[in-house]
């Protein structure tokens, strides 16, 4: 139930996947012109999401290990294979594929969801700046203070009355 693009070797390999938007590669290590590893270390360099599936039964245990190591591997599948255990690593690549997609949008909505959240506080804060200006311009000592007797604002003016610096939150009760 798979659409599949075949190539004979990586180059050829390189080029189909320049003009068809793939998300799973399959190869094997022994191809003409490009070995499998170096193959699929430039399929993650081009397109790292995609996910990459190594084929062998002769291949350098060396550069497999290394190659799924480096990442640039999702599972080496030795020969020879039965086609329903290839069948299940291919369907469990796609829905890899599947999750890395869904996280980098959940991700981009979280980046912008931020960018905004961003704007806000430094709108707020620019305006909360512009707010002590003023109340620092009223020639009268000022305090502001919430509900439960904690002072929110103060001014310079309160400070030099008071003479003392006022933490925001201090209780009118330890200013008095």
């Amino acid at each position: 139930d798979f659409k599949t693009i075949t190539a004979l070797g990586g180059v050829a390999a390189l080029e189909k996947l320049k003009v068809n938007k793939v998300q799973v590669v399959i190869t094997d290590e022994r191809m003409p012109g490009l070995g499998g590893v170096r193959f699929l270390q430039k399929v993650k360099k081009e397109y790292p999401d995609t996910i990459r599936i190594i084929l062998s039964g002769y291949a350098d245990t060396n550069s497999i290990i290394n190659a799924i190591n480096h990442g640039e591997v999702y599972r080496f599948v030795s020969k020879p294979w039965s086609k329903e255990d290839l069948s299940e690593i291919i369907q469990q690549a796609f829905f890899q594929y599947e999750i890395i997609i869904k996280n980098k949008s959940y991700m981009e909505k979280i980046i912008n969801q931020n960018q905004q959240l961003q704007e806000k506080i430094d709108s707020r804060n620019n305006a909360l700046e512009i707010t002590l200006e003023i109340i620092n311009q009223i020639p009268l000592p000022l305090l502001i203070v919430t509900a439960d007797n904690h002072v929110e604002i103060f001014n310079n003016k309160a400070s030099v009355l008071l003479n003392k610096s006022i933490p925001p939150g201090e209780s009118l009760e330890n200013i008095f």
